[in-house]
């Protein structure tokens, strides 16, 4: 019985490192990180939070944000950075962004200024992607011990309709298709 209660703990204990996640660098345009879309339809500033977003602990991050050509009626002017996020580069040139402490959950790592001249097409886009000076060619995220994996990206809409949806969804699959992954 001592053995098996011991087991138990152990596997709870390590159970934590095996399930931790890179988690995505995501974007919104309210502070309660709910809306992944933008308005451009005045002239004037348009801000857009930058997430690290359900990452199971991480130190670093390096990613690009891409806008759609089609965007120009707007025009990316700079970022910002919160206290303890200390940045090596741009959102849109490229950049790393060191977390100083280890980060869990989700959490703001810059806010994109834009700057509106006026309206624009439904359905435009900025894109998180890979920043090309990656060493592995990937988002990176840098975990708490200090092991580089992959992040995952998002898309932000500009004046987004019906065509146009950036929700996170599940695809279906079966469980053959499952279990085909680990063979």
């Amino acid at each position: 019985m001592k053995r098996v209660i011991l087991l138990a703990l152990v596997i709870a204990m390590f159970a934590g490192f095996a399930n931790a996640q890179p988690g995505r660098i995501a974007m919104y345009s309210d502070a309660g990180y709910s809306n992944c879309t933008g308005t451009l339809q005045a002239v004037g500033l348009v801000g857009v939070y930058v997430v690290h977003e359900n990452t199971g602990g991480a130190l670093v991050s390096q990613f690009l944000a891409v806008d759609d050509p089609t965007l120009p009626p707007s025009i990316w002017l700079t970022d910002s950075f919160p206290v303890g996020i200390v940045a090596s580069g741009d959102t849109h040139t490229g950049v790393i962004l060191s977390y100083v402490t280890c980060h869990s959950g989700t959490f703001l790592v810059a806010t994109m200024q834009y700057f509106a001249q006026s309206t624009t097409t439904p359905c435009v886009a900025t894109r998180v992607i890979p920043d090309p000076a990656s060493a592995s060619g990937t988002i990176e995220v840098t975990d708490c011990s200090t092991n580089v994996t992959t992040g995952g990206g998002s898309i932000f809409y500009w004046n987004a309709n019906a065509n146009c949806d950036c929700t996170v969804r599940a695809e279906d699959s079966t469980w053959g298709q499952v279990k085909g992954l680990y063979r």
